[in-house]
């Protein structure tokens, strides 16, 4: 809490200090935040940022590449025949395993064909 003294600025930073930064100095914060993911996480703003603005002022096709001639463009394009059934998959296992029930120990064994190849294994040594 700030404490009413003579100079206010030397309460705001105090203020700042303690709430904003942890309690540390300004400098000690800033050199905790490189971090490797945080580092990879800047990369990818700085990308997406002029994406972002190219879509609001340029519109859709200067980012999709999208035309006349294409006018779903690589990207969309990539995103239907790609993403639609890998995330469909996804959500179906998760279905199927919410709704009977399935536990860790359904998926301990191995498959039958998985099996048969390691009794083959055994046999063979």
């Amino acid at each position: 809490m700030m404490k009413p003294n003579g100079s206010g600025s030397i309460a705001v930073q105090q203020w700042m200090q303690d709430n904003l930064f942890f309690g540390k100095p300004l400098r000690q914060y800033l050199r905790g935040l490189i971090t490797p993911l945080n580092v990879i996480a800047a990369l990818i703003i700085m990308i997406g940022v002029p994406l972002i603005v190219m879509r609001y002022f340029l519109g859709l096709g200067a980012v999709t590449h999208a035309s006349n001639d294409q006018p779903w463009g690589p990207f969309l394009g990539w995103g239907l025949f790609c993403g639609v059934p890998l995330a469909s998959t996804g959500f179906l296992m998760a279905s199927t395993v919410y709704l009977f029930g399935l536990k860790q120990e359904a998926f301990s064994e191995p498959p039958m064909a998985g099996r048969q190849w390691g009794e083959l294994a055994e046999l063979t040594r």
